[in-house]
């Protein structure tokens, strides 16, 4: 879980700019405007030649194993409610608009 800590007098908000607290565990989950998925592992190619080529940030120990992988690739719950949105992101994004506006 990451950790946001803002200065005052600014603070979290959820998308009905209701104050946030700071545990993110006390959170209740909302998906009515956006949602961000951010997973732990994508797949085994994904982990083993970025995550374990990487290793951690915040120190020398590199805790990316293949034991990890399979202890967070889990895939218990089907989700497809991205799918929804797919109309929507084919009219407004296509890969051609995204390199004309590519800045170098």
């Amino acid at each position: 879980m990451h950790f946001i800590n803002l200065l005052a007098p600014f603070h979290l908000v959820n998308e009905d700019l209701k104050p946030l607290l700071p545990s993110c565990s006390s959170l209740q989950v909302s998906a009515k405007k956006i949602v961000v998925n951010h997973y732990h592992v994508k797949s085994n190619e994904e982990y083993t030649n970025t995550k374990m080529r990487r290793g951690w940030p915040c120190s020398p120990e590199n805790p990316y194993t293949q034991k990890e992988f399979h202890r967070h690739d889990r895939n218990e719950v089907f989700d497809d409610g991205i799918l929804k949105y797919r109309a929507a992101r084919e009219k407004n994004f296509s890969l051609e608009d995204a390199e004309k506006n590519f800045i170098a």
